[in-house]
């Protein structure tokens, strides 16, 4: 595993979530969601479908939907953005920060050829000419592996392979040299080999440009394979932050287990008990349990787990958000 640059003098955080809150009506989505980014460093937002990483991340660019309440802070190299100006957001969009969002072909225009848009977004955030944005473009579709970079410039999107679209969108993220890469589902819908160049691809971006990267999956298999810190979130709360290898070794959350144990079960049986199936439906922020979110699944739910609901303590390093942190572990070491 790298080691953040960060830890190399860095003078601090280049992404700092404090108390981030998001609401619609009476529904409160996202409930105090709290973690930092450092330069160079690869941070994994995990959850299933639902658990509101996607949201957190859209939220850090201040791209929420119709009628919602936005609380708490978001400070990126110093701009805070949750108050920021329109003017503001416009000019980090895409400048500072830059997101990878899912499915890219939903994402890249069908009519126009795919080194265009990426000049576009060049000529957009930065003073170059036509020649200069098209010159860049495509140093960057070659950067990102795609073969024949003249080529694939005036390609189409439909023209390119699913794995060759993404290839691209990274591409256009990279395009004006972003401090923050928002990487959103990046290998949804790709096969395993794809996927793996494509995670290897932003870890060695990462690690040669010293951006801050915030990878969302649902796939905590992945984010074991490349992610300096893994940050677990459950109904629109954090419910687990560890680095990577605390999260291999000895996961202070069920909920984190569970996960492990479905992606890579080789590994989760290292953890609280053998590897064990991840049952019953998610729980919706919309209208959460009451006590723990995560205890009507949890196999180790006590009577209190309903009807107490758990801080965010530390957690040897971490933090955790489990009413029986640490007997769990012990429990476990003691096997």
């Amino acid at each position: 595993m790298a080691t953040p640059l960060a830890q190399a003098g860095n003078p601090g955080p280049l992404l700092t979530v404090d108390g981030l809150c998001l609401s619609i009506g009476a529904a409160a989505l996202l409930n105090d969601i709290t973690f930092t980014v450092d330069r160079g460093e690869v941070v994994g937002l995990v959850g299933e479908s639902g658990s509101g990483k996607t949201l957190t991340g859209l939220s850090v660019l201040g791209l929420v939907p119709p009628g919602a309440r936005l609380a708490g802070r978001v400070t990126v190299s110093g701009t805070e953005l949750t108050s920021a100006p329109r003017d503001v957001l416009r000019a980090m969009r895409g400048g500072e920060v830059s997101m990878i969002f899912q499915e890219p072909r939903s994402s890249l225009n069908p009519a126009m050829p795919i080194g265009r848009q990426i000049a576009d977004v060049i000529r957009a955030h930065r003073s170059a000419s036509r020649r200069q944005a098209t010159v860049a473009a495509i140093s960057l579709l070659g950067r990102v592996g795609l073969p024949s970079p003249r080529t694939t410039f005036a390609a189409y999107p439909h023209e390119l392979s699913g794995g060759m679209c993404q290839r691209a969108m990274i591409a256009m993220a990279l395009a004006c040299g972003p401090s923050l890469l928002i990487a959103d589902e990046p290998t949804t819908a790709l096969d395993v080999t794809v996927q793996a160049q494509i995670i290897a691809l932003l870890r060695s971006i990462a690690d040669e440009r010293g951006l801050a990267v915030l990878l969302i999956t649902h796939n905590l298999a992945v984010v074991t394979q490349v992610c300096d810190r893994i940050i677990t979130m459950y109904c629109g709360q954090i419910v687990n932050a560890d680095s990577t290898r605390a999260v291999v070794t000895a996961p202070s959350h069920p909920y984190t287990w569970a996960l492990l144990s479905a992606g890579r079960p080789e590994l989760a049986s290292a953890g609280f008990r053998d590897p064990a199936e991840l049952t019953g439906q998610p729980a919706s922020p919309v209208s959460p349990p009451a006590g723990c979110r995560f205890h009507p699944r949890c196999p180790f739910a006590e009577p209190r787990c309903a009807n107490t609901v758990p801080g965010l303590v530390a957690a040897d390093g971490g933090q955790t958000r489990c009413l029986r942190y640490p007997e769990l572990v012990l429990e476990a070491a003691a096997r």
